[in-house]
C-alpha cells in the first residue's frame, strides 16, 4: 500500500483522495490475516505529536495517516508541498458505507457516550441499506469489562472497526491491543459518532468549502475547544514554521510526490526575478551563518523576532479575523449578491489574476461593480484616465460601473469577497494592494518594492484618502509601511479602516 506523502512537523500523511483512502481502507479490511490500523490526523494531533513521544511512535506505525482540516492544508501550502485532498474522517464516512455495502464489509462501532454508537449504527443502517452493521458499544467501559468487549468484537466477524475515543486515545487504543483484535481495518474517528447520531450539528456545505468549520465546532462546543482553537492553531502555525526554519524548507522548492499533483495557483513570469531571488539566498545564508554559538542564537533570535512572530501573529490575525467577519457579514454579503444580479444579470463575483508576495500571481475575488462589457469598453475610455501616473486607470465617473456598483465601491463592500483569499494565504488583511500584471510591468525597481510582502485588503493610503492619493503617494505610503511594519501598526489600520470605510472619502 506504498502511496506518496508529505510531511508536516515530521509527520508523515498520505497524500491521496478521498476515494483511494477508501480502496485502502476496504482492502486492508478484506486481509484477515493482520490489522491495519489508520489514523487522522488535524493541526491538534500535531501539536500533540510533539508534546507525545508515545502517541508519535503510534503514528509513525499506522498503515496511513490521513490530513483532516485547513491547518494541515495550510502547512501543506506554506511547506510547499501540494495536497490532493482534505482526508476528513465526515466527509470519508459516506463513501465508506456505500464501498463496504458492494463488497459485503462489516462495520463496528466503538466509542462515544453510552447510547451513541447504537444510534450511529441505527443511523447508518437506515441511510445505507444493506450495509452490514457488525455490532456497537460505547466507550465508557470499565478496564475490568476490556476482556469481554474485545472478545464481542471478534466473536462479530466485523470487517471494519471504527474508534471514537478522541486523540490520541483512540490511536493509543488501536496500537495497545492491535495483536488481540480480529479485524482487517482499524480506524480513530474522533467525534465522527456525534455528527452521525446528529447530537451536534455539523457545518453547512459553503462553511466547510471556506475551511470554517472549525469555528461553526467552537461555536457548538465553546469551552471544550476554545483552547484547542484560539491557542492550539497559533501553535500550531509557528511549530510548523521552526520546523520548516529547522530544516530550511522555506526557501527551497519541494518537488511534488506524484506527476498528477499540480500547484492549484497559475504559474507568473515574475517567479524569477533576479531581485526577488537574491533576497531568498541572502535569507538562506543569513540563516545558516557559522560563528560562535552564543553570537549564533543571538542572530537567529533576532532573526526569528523580525519574520517569524510578527508573521505568525499576523497570520492569526487574519485568520480569526477573515473567519468571523466572514460569518457575521453573510447576511449583507448575501444580500449584495442578490442585488449585483438583479442590477445586471451576470455571474455575481468577479475574478482577476493579481501580483502577490514576490511576484506571484493569484486570483482576487470581488462582487462584480460593472456592466458585463467592461472590459470591452476600457480601451475607448483610456483617453479620459484620470490618473497622472499613468500605471493606474481610474475614473471618477465610470460609465462601466453599475448603479449598484456605484454603491459597494463607495463602502468597499465590493472587496469583501477577498477575505476568502486571506483565509487561502494569498492576502492578508493588512498590506499594500495587490496589482494587476500589466500595472507590474510599468513598475521601476523602486516601486516593485510593494511586491515584497503579502499584498493585504487595507493599507496606509486606504486610510489617507484613498483613490484622491496618487499613484507615487500609494507607491510611497506602501514603502513606508513595509518599512515600519509591526503588529500593533496594523491593528491601528484596521481600527482606522472602519471610519475610512464608513466616510467613503476618496472612493469611486
Amino acid at each position: 500500500m506504498k502511496t506518496a506523502t508529505i510531511n508536516i512537523v515530521d509527520v508523515e500523511i498520505a497524500n491521496i483522495t478521498l476515494f483511494d483512502a477508501v480502496a485502502n481502507i476496504t482492502a486492508a479490511a478484506r486481509d484477515e490475516l493482520a490489522l491495519s490500523h489508520f489514523a487522522f490526523v488535524n493541526a491538534d494531533c500535531i501539536n500533540l505529536s510533539v508534546t507525545k513521544p508515545d502517541y508519535k511512535a503510534v503514528l509513525d506505525c499506522t498503515q496511513q495517516v490521513f490530513g483532516d482540516g485547513s491547518g494541515i492544508r495550510y502547512a501543506s501550502k506554506i511547506s510547499r508541498q501540494p495536497i490532493i485532498d482534505n482526508v476528513n474522517g465526515t466527509d470519508l464516512y459516506p463513501l465508506l458505507c456505500e464501498r463496504a455495502r458492494v463488497e459485503g464489509l462489516s462495520i463496528y462501532y466503538l466509542g462515544g457516550r453510552p447510547g451513541i454508537a447504537k444510534q450511529a449504527s441505527l443511523r447508518s443502517s437506515n441511510r445505507y441499506p444493506g450495509l452490514k452493521i457488525a455490532g456497537y458499544q460505547d466507550g465508557f467501559f470499565e478496564d475490568s469489562e476490556l476482556d469481554s468487549v474485545i472478545q464481542k468484537i471478534n466473536d462479530s466477524d466485523a470487517d471494519i472497526l471504527l474508534v471514537a475515543m478522541g486523540a490520541p486515545q483512540q490511536e493509543m487504543w488501536i496500537a495497545e491491543h492491535a495483536d488481540r483484535l480480529k479485524v482487517g481495518a482499524a480506524i480513530g474517528v474522533g467525534g465522527l459518532f456525534d455528527f452521525l447520531a446528529q447530537s451536534v450539528s455539523r457545518a453547512p456545505q459553503i462553511v466547510r468549502s471556506l475551511g470554517l468549520e472549525w469555528f461553526v465546532r467552537w461555536l457548538n462546543e465553546p469551552s471544550r475547544l476554545l483552547k484547542r482553537y484560539f491557542v492550539g492553531n497559533p501553535l500550531f502555525i509557528f511549530r510548523v514554521l521552526s520546523w520548516m526554519d529547522r530544516n530550511q524548507i522555506s526557501s527551497t522548492e519541494t518537488s511534488a510526490p506524484s506527476s498528477s499533483i499540480q500547484s492549484t495557483g497559475p504559474t507568473s513570469k515574475f517567479d524569477h526575478w533576479q531581485d526577488f531571488q537574491m533576497l531568498d539566498d541572502v535569507e538562506k545564508k543569513y540563516r545558516s551563518i557559522e560563528t560562535t554559538p552564543k553570537r549564533l542564537n543571538r542572530r537567529q533570535f533576532n532573526y526569528w523576532r523580525q519574520t517569524h512572530a510578527y508573521q505568525v501573529a499576523k497570520r492569526a490575525v487574519d485568520i480569526t479575523a477573515a473567519s468571523v467577519a466572514l460569518l457575521l457579514l453573510s447576511p449583507l454579503m448575501l444580500l449584495t449578491a442578490l442585488f449585483v444580479y438583479l442590477g445586471d444579470p451576470g455571474p455575481i463575483f468577479f475574478t482577476q489574476n493579481r501580483v502577490g508576495y514576490r511576484g506571484r500571481l493569484f486570483p482576487i475575488y470581488k462582487f462584480r461593480s460593472m456592466y458585463m462589457n467592461a472590459e470591452e469598453r476600457k480601451a475607448a475610455l483610456l483617453s479620459q484616465n484620470e490618473s497622472s501616473a499613468g500605471v493606474l486607470f481610474k475614473m471618477k465617473h465610470d460609465p462601466r460601473v453599475t448603479p449598484i456598483g456605484r454603491v459597494i465601491r463607495k463602502f468597499s463592500i465590493d472587496e469583501l469577497p477577498q477575505l476568502v483569499n486571506v483565509l487561502k494565504g494569498d492576502m492578508t488583511l493588512v498590506g499594500p494592494r495587490p496589482p494587476v500584471p500589466s500595472e507590474v510591468d510599468q513598475y521601476s525597481l523602486a516601486e516593485r518594492q510593494r511586491l515584497d510582502v503579502a499584498p493585504g485588503i487595507t493599507c496606509i493610503w486606504q486610510v489617507s484618502g484613498r483613490s484622491d492619493i496618487n499613484f507615487e503617494g500609494q507607491v510611497k505610503m506602501d514603502i513606508e509601511y513595509i518599512h515600519t511594519r509591526s503588529f500593533w501598526r496594523d491593528i491601528q489600520l484596521l481600527l482606522k479602516t472602519i471610519p475610512a470605510v464608513l466616510t467613503a472619502r476618496g472612493s469611486y
